[in-house]
């Protein structure tokens, strides 16, 4: 019976943080009506998280237009050398500002990777 409950708590935060990231893209597409949320919303979804160069656009529109966001709920995935790559190609004050986005694992891993810098 516990279990259950525990389980339906998860769902619930997890539906909440998918709510938060998905009214975060709309609000950017409501200052700049050019974005497209849907395939943004889709990724996170299907993967529970954005690539570098995904958390990077989303970032700096969320800085452009001063929009409230928890970071928590925009989490930064590093599966596969692809988005290790996309990190690696970053200059490191944006990687910086990307960090927030890391888990402290993720960060090793970009330090192990790359084996320049310490974020």
């Amino acid at each position: 019976m516990e279990a259950n409950k525990q389980q339906g708590n998860e769902n619930r935060l997890g539906g909440a943080v998918n709510r938060r990231v998905a009214s975060v893209l709309y609000r950017i597409k409501e200052c700049q009506p050019e974005f497209d949320p849907t395939s943004f919303i889709g990724y996170f979804l299907e993967h529970k998280g954005f690539s570098p160069k995904q958390l990077l656009l989303i970032y700096s529109r969320i800085e452009k237009f001063e929009i409230e966001y928890q970071a928590e709920d925009f989490k930064m995935i590093l599966r596969k050398n692809e988005h290790k790559e996309q990190l690696a190609e970053m200059k490191l004050p944006v990687i910086k500002k990307l960090s927030k986005f890391m888990s402290p694992e993720q960060r090793k891993t970009y330090n192990d990777f790359i084996g320049k810098y310490t974020i």
